[in-house]
Order: structure tokens, then sequence, then C-alpha cells
């Protein structure tokens, strides 16, 4: 009786309820603490079991499927025992980071070209379904809700739409539009919230009388650089019980490009991942140890769906006469190979450079070549490969020094204030982010981190240490919530 398909539907439906939707989370990077964490909404975090599967970081890849979630693991969880199946697949391409979905018997698997192969579990043999009408293969995903095959699609931190689409319909391939998010007609405050990596429907519950989609996505941290060579970071919220972040000196790291930064030290450069202390360093063979923070950018080639490297360095320079001579380099992030660049048209000066709208922007040094009368930019188009040079703001190259970043998802130019000496110089503090919810800017000051408010004109300080050497300073960096580890055999 209790093991009929009727019991165990009913218990299933009953354990489930559509108004108590629960998630599985996985604690990552320095909030890791051994446990798989259940969370019901309106509620607190409850510990749900112990993370006995692997010794690396553990991510659910699959919905519960009568009672059991497959889980992955960066780690070596041991050996595997696979058989062909009864029939051979066709020649598609699949994502590994887009795992199969199982409804109605099938497992499910996304195609590179937007196809749908399906996957017979009683049969072991291959079929196909159509993508709906007018389907765009941008940063889609396939999922099950409301017991129904859903795909979605749509760049999450672009103002596209974002598709949510079920198969209503399974025999007859009928596709239909559950929902299609417009942001650019949603406030500011509330279309900064999704600003992110990732965007991706969870589940369908009922609340409130009526039905509602939701939807998971990434939200920038704040952590500071521990150690660099072995992928130390941690989380703001450790250092107020008496723990203090280590001091560097030289180190440079960009903002956040799609789940990774890169930085720069004196003698070698890394790419990293704070939110699960992924680092891979970067050797060079030009490097003569000086430290140089524009040297290494960081972008991403949506075409392409990778990450892109773009090294720049001097091979002569002198200030005296102006005379000048760069050398340049990209690569793809998951590729050891470099290839060799016509060098930009103009000097870069000693700042971090950022990404912004598939390109990659330096500040143009100002005492190296042709003399301009306003600040320059130089871009790096991640598609075309291509240097270019943009006319910047009008500016006084003898007060203070200039950086360029992306700030709400646009370039946005930033000369250091000095009305709140002594804490925050202007030669020491640079802008690292905005907080989606009130638009103030998080500012390092070198040994004071803390938010501006552009309302009041005033300074909360979050952070501060008594540095009496300010050749060593904090080091935050603000990084995405994001599993991507480029080296890793298992790529999310």
């Amino acid at each position: 009786m209790l093991s009929t398909d009727y019991f165990v539907d009913f218990h299933l439906r009953c354990a489930n309820r559509p108004d108590h939707p629960r998630l599985l989370l996985t604690a990552i990077g320095s909030d890791y603490d051994d446990h798989l964490h259940l969370w019901r909404p309106g509620g607190a975090v409850e510990k749900l079991m112990a993370d006995d599967f692997s010794d690396g970081i553990i991510v659910p890849v699959t919905k519960p499927c009568r009672g059991l979630m497959l889980v992955r693991g960066t780690g070596n969880a041991g050996a595997a025992y696979w058989r062909p199946t009864v029939e051979q697949p066709p020649l598609q391409r699949v994502e590994e980071k887009k795992p199969a979905v199982f409804l109605n018997g099938y497992l499910h698997f996304l195609c590179h070209d937007g196809g749908i192969i399906t996957f017979s579990i009683s049969g072991e043999t291959f079929g196909s379904l159509p993508p709906p009408s007018a389907f765009k293969d941008a940063a889609s995903a396939m999922t099950e809700l409301d017991g129904c095959l859903s795909l979605c699609y749509g760049k999450p931190d672009t103002e596209d739409l974002y598709h949510v689409l079920v198969l209503r319909d399974y025999k007859e391939a009928r596709w239909e539009t559950l929902c299609c998010i417009d942001r650019t007609t949603w406030p500011e405050s509330e279309r900064v919230l999704l600003d992110s990596l990732w965007m991706a429907p969870l589940g369908i519950y009922h609340s409130d009388g009526g039905q509602k989609v939701m939807f998971g996505t990434g939200a920038p941290r704040i952590m500071f650089v521990m150690d660099p060579r072995f992928g130390n970071y941690w989380d703001l919220e450790k250092f107020t019980d008496g723990h203090q972040p280590h001091l560097i000196s030289d180190l440079v790291c960009s903002q956040p490009v799609h789940g990774l930064n890169v930085g720069s030290c004196a003698f070698w450069d890394f790419i990293c991942n704070p939110a699960i202390g992924y680092c891979k360093h970067i050797s060079f063979d030009d490097n003569d140890g000086t430290f140089f923070a524009g040297r290494i950018g960081l972008g991403f080639n949506s075409e392409a769906n990778n990450h892109v490297v773009v090294h720049v360095t001097y091979k002569e320079k002198n200030l005296e006469t102006r005379y000048y001579e760069l050398q340049c380099k990209m690569r793809y992030v998951n590729q050891e190979q470099w290839r060799p660049l016509d060098p930009p048209p103009r000097p870069i000066a000693a700042t971090p450079p950022t990404f912004a709208s598939g390109k990659i922007y330096w500040m143009v040094e100002p005492n190296l070549g042709p003399v301009s009368a306003t600040c320059e930019i130089v871009a790096f188009d991640v598609q075309t490969q291509e240097f270019e040079i943009l006319q910047g703001p009008p500016c006084n190259h003898d007060f203070g020094h200039m950086i360029v970043l992306q700030l709400h998802s646009a370039l946005c130019y930033h000369i250091e204030l000095e009305r709140f000496l002594p804490d925050y110089l202007s030669e020491n503090t640079i802008p690292l982010a905005v907080d989606p919810k009130d638009g103030r800017i998080l500012l390092n000051a070198g040994w004071s981190v803390g938010y501006y408010d552009p309302k009041t004109l005033e300074i909360e300080t979050i952070y501060t240490r008594n540095i009496p050497d300010h050749g060593f300073r904090l080091c935050p960096i603000i990084c995405h919530e994001s599993l991507v580890w480029p080296y890793s055999p298992y790529p999310f």
C-alpha cells in the first residue's frame, strides 16, 4: 500500500505544497560550514544535512526528482561507472553547465543551436522537440515550472526583454508565454536590483490568492583580499569580532566581470572568483617586477560566451621626451595561449581598467605621447578585438588623478574629493560600486572603507584601521555571486 504509485504521488503533493516553497542552499567561500541548508520564504535558514559528498564545493544542478536531487562537487568524488545507451545520441552540442531537465519520463537537453534533444528513460532512445518560435539562444536556460517544460532567455545584465515560456501541450509542442519582463519600465531603484550576472526562475508558488514566479539572481558582495596567492578572501562581516583584514602593498583588483575578477601584484597577475575562493596565477615572460596597475584588463565576449584577458606593458617610456612604446596581447580565460595584438594608439595610465557594454576601458597617460587638452580613454572591443580613442570630460591634469569604472552599467568618471580629510585622501580614494538600493557609492581610501551619499554629501565609514605605514593598504574587492571556475573540469 505504501509503495503504490498513488500513495507516492499523494505524499509528494502533500509534502511539496505550492504555497510553501522550500529552497536548498549551499554556502560557499568564507561562509562554508560543511552543511547543506534549507530555507522557506519568510523563515530562517536551517541546516539540512552534513555535506559529505565531496572534498570541494557542492552545488545543486537539478530540481528534485521524486525525492532525489543531482548535485555536483568540484573535488574528487570517487569513481563512477557508466554504460552506453541502447541508442546512440545524435550529433548535437550541449553545454555541461546546462543540465538536462526530467519531465514526463524524458530527459530534455538544451542544445547549443537552441534545439531540444529528448531521451526516453524507459526505452533509452533519443528524440527532439521544437523550440518556441522567434526563440533567441541568448543566455538561455531550461527548467520545469508548474509541471511543464520551461524555456527562459534574455541577458539579465542588459535592458533586453527576459522571456519565460512553458510547454503547455507536450504532444502538440505548443509553447505559451508565461511572462515577459521589461525592466526598462521599472523605477531605477528596482531595476538595478536585477543588474545581475545571472537570473533564472526557481519555481511557481501560490501567495496572497495568486500565482507567483520566484526568481533567483546573483548579488554583489564586499570581500577583502587576505592572501591573493592562495585565493583567500573574507567577507566584510568577518571583521566585526576582532579579526582584521591583511594589509597589502602594490595590489589592485578589477570590478567583477561576469563572475570573475583580475588583479595585479608586483611580480604576477591573477584571475579569481572570490565568492568560491578560486584563484589562478598568470605569469608573463616580459614581467620586469615593476608594479603597473593598468597592465591587465578583463572583459566578456557574449558571442563566444567566454572571458577575455588583455595584457598591456611598456617596452619603453621617457617622461622627459614623452616617447613610449607599448606591447599588447590577449587570450581567452580558459586558454593558455596568448595572441599578439596591435598596441593601443595612446599610452595607458597606471590605473585599473574596467569593462562595460562589450569594451575594456583604460585612462590615457597624460604625461606620454601627444598632448591633449582633455582626458582621453582607450577602449578595446572584445568582439572586433580593436582599440579606439574616446574623448573624456574636460579636466585639469595637474589636479589629482582620474580613473574610469563601471557604475550602474555605464562608464562614470570620478575625481577624488578632498573634503573628508584625513581618512579619505583624494589621491588614495577609489569608488568601488554603487549600492542598488539607495544609490550610495562605496569608496576605498586605503585604510578606510565607506559609503558616500550623493544626496546628503556625507560619508558613512563601515570599516577603518589605523595604518602607520601608508605603503600598505586594505584591499576590498567587489565580487559577484558566481560559480565560474574556468580551469576546473566541472565548468558551471
